[in-house]
């Protein structure tokens, strides 16, 4: 899709962190439906605030904004180019 897998993985952590956050007023506002005339009014605007929130967070570049609770990258093992060097040649590896 062109995106970098950590991009990928923080978007969907962005994404996941809105819901839970916004799920709780929506379901209120939605139970509190037969009290109210006004609920699906006040719903559909949660729902239409909760839609831009997420929209903008996913178009907005995150690659600057590590978080420590994020995975962060992992180096990979010593000697891996001489082994992929290898292995492309045709050799083994040990």
């Amino acid at each position: 899709m062109g995106e970098h897998p950590f991009q990928v993985e923080q978007q969907k952590d962005t994404f996941n962190r809105i819901e839970r956050d916004s799920s709780e007023m929506l379901y209120q506002s939605f139970m509190g439906g037969e009290e109210s005339k006004t609920y699906d009014t006040h719903y559909r605007d949660l729902f239409i605030e909760l839609e831009e929130t997420i929209r903008s967070a996913m178009q907005s570049d995150r690659m600057d904004k590590h978080s420590m609770t994020e995975r962060e990258w992992t180096p990979p093992p010593k000697n891996y180019l001489d082994d992929l060097e290898e292995q492309a040649s045709g050799g083994t590896t040990s």
